[in-house]
């Protein structure tokens, strides 16, 4: 299995650029990556979109990476629509570390994230058929211009709910998001049951 697992993520996510101690790294850049994949993977925990691990592991295609359990093509609606605020959340991640600035700006992670959200609020409009009507396929002769304007409405509504949801999980559990970023940083590569424990630890010892 795990050979499986390298092949494929080698295969998706390009090969690996480093692991810990191969190379002096940006010290806050890594630490944004952290936040950011941290953010990722706790979304997807309180919305229980399964995952198998997440790391900061730099490939040659990312500079992070949180895997999914199953894909896209296997999710119903919920899941879905659940996903769409996984993806926003690398973003949020990021700022709860810092404010971004000129010198201080968003990772290139987060324009993936925003293009990859676009694009599944998209289909789940369109393709999936789970917007308010159904539409004509893209490209056809019958999408108008009007049709265009309540997709793009119904697209924006969906990340805005999806943004919305993860902010507040990541308020919720601010303390997690922390210890999780900061694990990744000692480990750089976590798998779910790991995950889960650091979670349970930073509840246990909030609880005491």
């Amino acid at each position: 299995m795990k050979h499986l697992d390298w092949a494929r993520n080698k295969q998706e996510l390009g090969r690996e650029k480093n692991k810990k101690g191969d190379v002096v790294e940006d010290e806050f850049e890594l630490k944004r990556t952290a936040y950011h994949e941290a953010a990722h993977t706790i979304v997807a925990h309180y919305l229980d979109v399964p995952y198998r691990g997440v790391t900061i592991e730099r490939r040659s295609k990312t500079l992070g990476h949180m895997r999914y359990e199953i894909s896209e093509d296997f999710m119903n609606k919920d899941l879905l629509e659940s996903r769409l605020a996984v993806a926003v959340a690398g973003k949020l991640g990021e700022d709860a570390l810092s404010k971004p600035s000129i010198e201080n700006s968003h990772s290139t992670g987060c324009l993936s994230d925003y293009k990859y959200a676009r694009a599944l609020a998209t289909r789940l409009v369109t393709t999936y058929g789970f917007g308010s009507r159904l539409y004509p396929a893209n490209g056809t002769w019958e999408m108008s211009e009007k049709y265009k304007a309540l997709i793009d409405q119904e697209v924006k509504n969906l990340l805005t709910s999806a943004e919305t949801k993860a902010k507040t999980i990541l308020k919720e559990h601010a303390e997690q998001h922390v210890k999780l970023s900061e694990k990744l940083l000692q480990n750089y590569k976590l798998t779910a049951d790991e995950i889960k424990q650091t979670f349970k630890d930073t509840t246990d010892s909030g609880s005491s």
